[in-house]
Parts: structure tokens; sequence; C-alpha cells
């Protein structure tokens, strides 16, 4: 049919209905390429919002490469279980620039109007790689969004 065909076109690898086979996930991988600094862009502002209000913590680091994607969640500095839980996510699909810029300029800028009422956790960019190689899916050519 034409959708198909179009799908085809528009996605040139594998088969559309059909999941992807492992040599075609490799195929998808090696057409990525680093387009932007996870270290630049999100972990050298993080630094900077560790103060009175917040802490910055690394939680954990993507496997494959540990040194180069640490990941980091900021959080109210003085907990009070007594208070709601504010959560903040940003760069599921490393595509979504917006989300872990503006969850990094709600913690610049906008935080202390809430910090006082509210627990704050913010995890400004949960899929590094991805949003390294600007695209949705994470190193393991997975969708972060369907592995919750």
């Amino acid at each position: 049919t034409a959708t198909t065909a179009a799908a085809a076109s528009f996605y040139p690898i594998g088969t559309p209905g059909k999941p992807w086979t492992d040599d075609e996930r490799a195929q998808w991988k090696a057409g990525t390429k680093i387009q932007r600094s996870y270290a630049e862009e999100v972990v050298e502002k993080l630094q900077s919002l560790d103060n009175q209000h917040l802490e910055v913590i690394q939680y954990g680091a993507l496997s494959h490469d540990p040194k180069r994607y640490p990941l980091f969640v900021v959080k109210s500095r003085n907990w009070v279980e007594e208070k709601p839980a504010l959560l903040v996510t940003g760069g599921v699909h490393g595509y979504e620039t917006s989300g872990v810029q503006g969850a990094i300029l709600f913690l610049q800028s906008s935080v202390s109007e809430y910090v006082d009422r509210v627990n704050i956790i913010v995890a400004p960019c949960v899929s590094p790689w991805a949003y390294e190689h600007i695209q949705r899916w994470n190193a393991d050519v997975k969708d972060p969004n369907r592995s919750f």
C-alpha cells in the first residue's frame, strides 16, 4: 500500500509493522553520532545549583559509559515529609531539548518561589545518551517512555 511504501522510505531500516532484529538495531545505532555535549549543556549547569535550598545528587550512571553519562537529580536540601512533592523530569527523549533546558531554567530562576511550600525533585535529563545524539531512543535502542 501507499502507507507501507511511505513508511519504508521514512524508516530505511526494518520492515514496517515488524520489530527490529539485533542487526537492524545495530545498523540504526551505527548511524547515530554525538551532536551536542551533555557535560557542557547539563552537568556543568547542575553543579552551580548546589546551594542552601537544593542539593545535586548523582544517583547512577548509564552502564555503557558511566564516566560520560552520570545521572543526576536535584532535590530540596531540607526535605519535609509533611510537604507535598513536586517532580519535574526532562530529557526522557533526547530530541526534547526544551524539557531538559526548561527543567534547568526552572531550577536556576523559579525554584525559590516553591521551595518553602513543596519538596522539589528534578531529574533534568533522564536519557543523556539520547540527549547528546538528539534521538528519541536510548543507546539500547529502546524508547525510555515505554520502559517505566
